[in-house]
């Protein structure tokens, strides 16, 4: 009988394990996509806080640019690798939302807003 309970008990936490580590690939990709994100725009970084970037502006040469929508695409293609379908309900929350702002950064690309003079407002 023990060893019954013991094979269910197994069956049912060996997917959960599985899962977990699904989902913490997912979590250290969506760090190092947090990183990026500050890294690139140290501005944002202080005003969250991280004062590790407090000694330089974003930068907003071409080349930085085209290196910026690049990583944009490649995140996208690294977001696409993992399966949405084994990953938790809040992690297909979180890939949804996430793929949607990629997708978003990467549509408005096309509109090279960079170009845009700026305002008192920004």
């Amino acid at each position: 009988m023990r060893s019954i309970i013991f094979a269910l008990a197994l069956l049912i936490i060996s997917p959960l394990c599985f899962s977990q580590e699904k989902n913490a690939a997912l979590h250290e990709f969506f760090e190092q996509e947090w990183q990026r994100g500050l890294s690139d725009s140290p501005e944002n970084a202080s005003y969250n806080g991280d004062t590790r970037f407090n000694d330089r502006w974003t930068d907003m040469s071409l080349t930085a640019i085209s290196a910026r929508e690049a990583a944009d695409k490649a995140a996208m293609s690294k977001l696409h690798g993992f399966k949405r379908a084994e990953l938790s309900e809040q992690d297909q929350l979180n890939y949804d939302t996430f793929e949607w702002l990629l997708k978003q950064n990467i549509a408005r690309q096309a509109y090279r807003e960079y170009l845009m003079p700026m305002t008192h407002q920004g």
